[in-house]
């Protein structure tokens, strides 16, 4: 609440219990309280504290009423010390009643929490839920304690407080949501925390914070799939996500099976071509999508920051039978990867090129290198296909 609006509040305040307890005090004091107002009014609050002080009475129903007026002044005059000193002799003098007694306790209570002091607040905030009066905000001073029990770190009495005053059922706000929020995360209780951000999110919708938050505890939770849907939404809504949003929003698209959408994602984001991890994530998405024309493109890319991508490239190659141009790109990846691997996969090419024997004595330098029954297998075949051969060309 602004100052402005909290003052025109407490000037009412004032007049309106003087009118209503004017007969309770003295008329010397009543005459200088309605001089010392006339200074506020001007903002004049250290001359109109100073006439206050100057009252001499023997009345405690006056010096409660005068602390209570000084501790609006103190705080107006900056003061918010001798202001909480003031509100806090008012209170212990139990001479104020019912609704003069529960808002100057209100008061001393908000000063309290202003001022950090954060256990003797909740004291005086418990006393007036002990003792609530007719048109008060009661759902406002449970929002309060709710906050103090937040700055104490004790999560579960906050839970329990929010929860006292979403018995009011006023409509959502950031503030109590964001408590409750805060109080849920601290007690991981992620699944309940959900719901809360979705509430939180109606309110300020282009706040990515609370749209990364609703992500994070989907993911948390292994809601994947909702995790990718609300990351599409806020980038639908016009939320202005960032860079590391947008690789997250490429990452759940893979993960959910999506790997062209996560290609064309990870695509547009700024300097993806001069990452190396990122320039072979996106040629695995484009493989993974099958979009052949883009994945081996995306892995040249690759193969010029490390060669041993080239072996990459060449599986392409051979995927879609360009067995010259696989050919090619094994040669180029000499001596960047196993040995063994390049010469099976050379050997695999001349086959499918009709050069048995070339094939045959690669495929025998893979086993040599590294026997398995893989290249095994392809000596053994090799070898029977090439006899065959020979025994039909001299039939």
């Amino acid at each position: 609440m602004k100052k402005p609006v909290i003052k025109a509040l407490l000037v009412w305040s004032i007049f309106a219990s003087l009118g209503a307890n004017a007969a309770e005090l003295s008329t010397r004091t009543t005459q200088k309280i309605i001089v010392a107002q006339q200074l506020a009014e001007k903002d004049k609050f250290s001359e109109a504290i100073a006439t206050l002080n100057k009252i001499d009475t023997s009345s405690e129903y006056d010096k409660a009423y005068l602390n209570r007026i000084l501790g609006i002044y103190y705080w107006e005059n900056n003061q918010p010390n001798n202001a909480i000193k003031a509100l806090k002799a008012s209170v212990d003098s139990a001479q104020l009643k019912d609704e003069q007694a529960w808002s100057t306790e209100n008061m001393l209570a908000g000063l309290l929490l202003n001022s950090h002091e954060y256990r003797q607040a909740l004291s005086h905030y418990e006393n007036l839920l002990k003792n609530p009066q007719d048109g008060k905000d009661i759902d406002q001073i449970w929002l309060r304690v709710a906050q103090i029990h937040y700055q104490l770190e004790q999560w579960k009495q906050t839970l329990t407080s929010v929860a006292q005053y979403e018995k009011f059922k006023k409509p959502d706000a950031i503030t109590p949501l964001s408590i409750k929020l805060g109080a849920q995360l601290q007690l991981k209780q992620f699944r309940s925390a959900i719901p809360t951000v979705k509430r939180i999110i109606p309110l300020d919708k282009k706040d990515r914070n609370w749209w990364l938050q609703l992500v994070n505890l989907q993911m948390q939770t292994n809601q994947h799939r909702d995790a990718l849907s609300s990351l599409e939404l806020a980038k639908t809504s016009g939320v202005s996500l960032k860079r590391t949003d947008l690789l997250l929003l490429a990452q759940l698209y893979g993960q959910n099976g999506i790997p062209e959408r996560a290609a064309r994602v990870l695509e547009n984001i700024s300097g993806v071509k001069q990452d190396r991890k990122l320039v072979v994530q996106l040629a695995s998405y484009w493989q993974n999508a099958k979009e052949w024309t883009q994945a081996k493109s995306t892995w040249q890319i690759a193969a010029q920051m490390n060669k041993k991508y080239l072996w990459n490239v060449a599986q392409i190659e051979l995927q879609q039978r360009s067995y010259s141009d696989a050919y090619q790109t094994l040669q180029s990846l000499e001596g960047h990867y196993p040995k063994d691997k390049v010469a099976l996969a050379k050997a695999r090419v001349l086959y499918r090129l009709n050069k048995l024997g070339p094939a045959l004595r690669l495929a025998q330098e893979a086993h040599d290198l590294h026997p398995s029954r893989e290249t095994k297998s392809w000596v053994k075949y090799l070898s029977q296909l090439q006899k065959y051969q020979e025994r039909m060309s001299n039939a």
